[in-house]
C-alpha cells in the first residue's frame, strides 16, 4: 500500500503530537512503538513525496559517490542510506530509536557491507561522537528530522567534529501547524571548510527554518 504524504504527516503528527513541548525519551518511546508502522509506511524507496520532492534536491546537493563516507542523521528505516549505498557511498547510519535500527538492519541488509546501522542520540553530542571512526566522513545528510530533534547544537557540535575539513552537510526540513499536514520543503548545503563555514551553516539553517515559515504562510493564507 502506497501512503501519501498527506497520511504520513497526519501519522507522524499522531505519533509526535508535532507543536508540542516534548523531551527527547518521550518521543523516543513513541517512536519505538511506531516504529514498524513507520517501516511499513516508508518501505524501500519511501513514499512519492520523498521520491519526487525531497530525494532529488537533497541528492543533488550531496552529489554522492564511491569515493563518500557519509552519515546519515536519523535514518529511520534506512532506505535513504541504501540510496547512498546503491551509488556506491559508504555510510553509518543512526537513529535514536533502537527498533528502528533493527527494521533498517533487516530491511537494507542486502547492504550490508556499505552500510554501518547504530543507534544513536542526536540531541547527545557524546553519542553521536562514538560514531567516529577510523576515517573522517567525507559528507552529512538528515532527511526531514531537524525539525523534530529538540535541541540541534550537541548535532552540529558533533557533526562538526566527525567531518572532514573539506565537506557537506545537506539537510532537508519541513514546517508543520497542528491543523495541517506539512506544506513546505527546503534543503540548505554547507560546501568548503567546514571549520570556517560551522557558524555560516549554523545561520544558514535559522535562516532555511525563517524562509521555510515565511513560505508556508504564504501558501496557506494567500
Amino acid at each position: 500500500m502506497e501512503y501519501s504524504k498527506e497520511d504520513l504527516m497526519e501519522a507522524k503528527k499522531q505519533i509526535l503530537g508535532v507543536g508540542e513541548n516534548m523531551g527527547t525519551e518521550e518521543s523516543k518511546k513513541i517512536w519505538e512503538e511506531n516504529a514498524q508502522f513507520w517501516d511499513n509506511a516508508m518501505g524501500d524507496e519511501s513514499n512519492e513525496f520523498h521520491r519526487e520532492v525531497v530525494r532529488p534536491k537533497v541528492t543533488e546537493l550531496l552529489s554522492p559517490n564511491p569515493a563518500d563516507y557519509i552519515l546519515d542523521i536519523a535514518c529511520g528505516n534506512g532506505n535513504y542510506s541504501s540510496y547512498l549505498a546503491q551509488r556506491g557511498a559508504s555510510v553509518v547510519a543512526f537513529d535514536y530509536s533502537k527498533k528502528m535500527i533493527e527494521l533498517a538492519k533487516r530491511r537494507q541488509s542486502q547492504y550490508a557491507k556499505q552500510i554501518e546501522f547504530c543507534v544513536a542520540d542526536a540531541t547527545d553530542r557524546k553519542s553521536i561522537l562514538e560514531l567516529k571512526r577510523n576515517r573522517a566522513f567525507t559528507k552529512a545528510v538528515s532527511n526531514m528530522a531537524i525539525m523534530d530533534i529538540t535541541d540541534i547544537e550537541p548535532l552540529l557540535m558533533a557533526v562538526y567534529e566527525l567531518l572532514q575539513e573539506i565537506s557537506c552537510i545537506s539537510t532537508s526540513l519541513s514546517i508543520a501547524r497542528n491543523t495541517s499536514p506539512f506544506s513546505s520543503i527546503v534543503s540548505v548545503t554547507a560546501l568548503g571548510n567546514i571549520a570556517a563555514n560551522f557558524l555560516k551553516f549554523s545561520s544558514a539553517l535559522f535562516a532555511v527554518c525563517i524562509l521555510s515559515l515565511s513560505i508556508f504562510f504564504f501558501l496557506r493564507f494567500v
